[in-house]
């Protein structure tokens, strides 16, 4: 497989998969990063507004009660949908809706803050670019 060049479909697969594990690490490292409480508690009495009225951002707490921001739910479909984006232009709306209902869902669910979805979109849908970016010149026509 080396030597052959990659056909449109595995070239897109691949782009997609590095967006997918890129944004990956860099949600993680975010999270740590600016260690944001939850909207309601998940995760072992974690704090959170619903329930202890806290609300903010606690850099480099640690821990999954402080892993709110960036949505890494968000971030992975946005990585996924933005190659795809600019692959497949035909079926944008259908990209579109995959990101709203993973949105809405979280939000909804009371798992993230809008704010997180926010910030979730933006690392995924500029690992998508990059990756898409990089990888144009290797993909077939």
């Amino acid at each position: 497989m080396i030597n052959r060049p990659y056909s449109r479909l595995q070239s897109v697969g691949l782009a997609c998969s590095i967006s997918f594990i890129a944004t990956n690490f860099v949600t993680n490292q975010l999270k740590y990063a600016f260690g944001r409480t939850w909207p309601d508690t998940w995760i072992e009495n974690n704090p959170s507004l619903v329930q202890n009225g806290v609300f903010g951002f606690n850099p480099f707490h640690g821990g999954p009660g402080f892993a709110s921001f960036p949505s890494g739910h968000v971030a992975a479909v946005c990585a996924v949908m933005a190659v795809l984006w600019w692959s497949y232009a035909n079926l944008r709306p259908i990209y579109i809706a995959c990101v709203a209902a993973v949105a809405i869902g979280v939000i909804g669910a009371n798992y993230h803050f809008l704010s997180d979805v926010i910030g979730g979109s933006f690392v995924g849908i500029t690992a998508g670019y990059l990756t898409r970016k990089m990888a144009h010149s290797k993909m077939a026509p």
